[in-house]
């Protein structure tokens, strides 16, 4: 009996200086969620951007221009869902009231028609209030054989520090908060058609 006590006490020190057994957490699984759709990033399409917005106000020609005088708006569509960058361009020979509504370029269709995306926009801009109104039109291609057919509407404020009309062509040339912004144009209604 003795013998067994003693080995018991030899060993306990053994034991006693054994590493503690690791507990691990699971690992948490690794996401295979495929990539969404142009369907469902469409579906969920809120906002364009317009970057380089660019507007040239009416500025009154002098005695010795006899040109008409001519104001000017432009920018690009930057759209998250399709690739394409629509860009916009009018001139008018009177200030943009918002009651014109101008197309935007002609989007290349590419050579294969079962990929174009569209990208197809329209626009108006009264200079007065900063207000862009836009609607555009794309495609999703997620079935081969019937695609999607989004259209989206949407109005947005140009923070213009320049006047709609401008005093001389000096004045307007020299202001530089005219040019160059980036406007967020926000969906205010979005169909399809399958």
């Amino acid at each position: 009996m003795k013998s067994i006590l003693s080995s018991i006490l030899l060993l306990t020190p053994a034991v006693l200086a054994l590493p503690a057994p690791q507990t691990t957490a699971p690992s948490a699984p690794i996401s295979t969620k495929p990539a969404q759709t142009c369907s469902q990033k469409s579906q969920h399409f809120v906002s364009w951007e317009l970057v380089d917005f660019t507007y040239s106000p009416l500025a009154p020609s002098s005695e010795d221009d006899a040109s008409v005088p001519e104001t000017s708006v432009s920018f690009a569509i930057v759209h998250n869902v399709i690739e394409h960058q629509t860009i916009c361009t009018a001139t008018s020979q009177t200030a943009f009231d918002g009651t014109e509504t101008f197309d935007c370029e002609d989007v290349p269709t590419g050579d294969d028609p079962s990929t174009f995306e569209g990208g197809m926009a329209q626009f108006s801009f009264d200079a007065s209030t900063g207000n862009v109104t836009l609607t555009q039109r794309w495609i999703c291609h997620d079935d081969p054989i019937w695609p999607t057919y989004f259209t989206a509407l949407g109005s947005g404020i140009a923070g213009l520090g320049c006047p709609a009309t401008g005093s001389t062509a000096e004045d307007v040339a020299s202001t530089a908060d005219c040019a160059g912004s980036t406007v967020q144009v926000n969906v205010t209604e979005i169909s399809a058609i399958a």
